[in-house]
């Protein structure tokens, strides 16, 4: 990504927030499958909790971070890893924000630079001391809103999903494994084969 305060090609920005949750069969495995798919499309996860308890319904949490072209085909995969209990999202345009700091920060930079040329050009030692702070008070203050338009950048390049994995459970999950268990045990080596038409299972 270049430099926020640099870029003037006028294109929207937009802060994009998603969560989507799943229900899946065996969160471990969903968790390394979603891991995968977002690495495919150049994310990485920012953070995760998974808990796994024989006593109770196993979850993962994952916060990803995503580049925007890659964002809604990676939603799209992870989606077929489950069931899909939630997806909702929010975005912000920040457009003027961006491009208006962005221009403040190149005006800033113009000026400083006139203020280097004068201080070089200076001989008068109490005046080159005023020039000197006034450069060093402009310095920190395009540092800080370099800072600023470098977080907005990020979170407009680089849009955040919440994934949640839940196991399947409560009597719709029970019935489903029970199905699958006794197809299993009535016709041995087959196992389920879904087909259009058919609410469990075809053989």
């Amino acid at each position: 990504m270049e430099e926020p305060w640099r870029d003037l090609s006028g294109e929207r920005q937009v802060v994009v927030d998603k969560e989507l949750e799943l229900e899946v069969k065996d969160v471990e495995k969903s968790y390394d499958e979603a891991r995968l798919i977002v690495e495919k499309h150049g994310g990485f996860v920012a953070s995760d909790e998974i808990s796994i308890d024989a006593h109770a319904l196993d979850t993962a949490v994952l916060t990803i971070r995503l580049p925007k072209d890659g964002f809604e085909p990676a939603i799209a995969e992870l989606r077929k890893l489950g069931t899909v209990i939630k997806l909702v999202g929010e975005s912000q345009d920040v457009t003027e924000e961006y491009f208006s700091q962005g221009a403040e920060i190149r005006s800033r930079a113009d000026r400083e630079q006139m203020l280097v040329e004068k201080y070089e050009k200076e001989t008068n030692p109490r005046k080159k001391r005023q020039l000197e702070a006034e450069i060093e008070q402009l310095r920190r203050e395009m540092r800080r809103e370099k800072e600023i338009l470098t977080k907005l950048a990020e979170e407009t390049h680089w849009p955040t999903l919440q994934l949640t994995l839940k196991e399947r459970g409560g009597p719709a999950g029970f019935l489903s494994e029970m199905l699958e268990r006794s197809g299993r045990a009535l016709w041995p080596g087959l196992g389920p084969r879904p087909s259009s038409g058919c609410r469990w299972w075809c053989y």
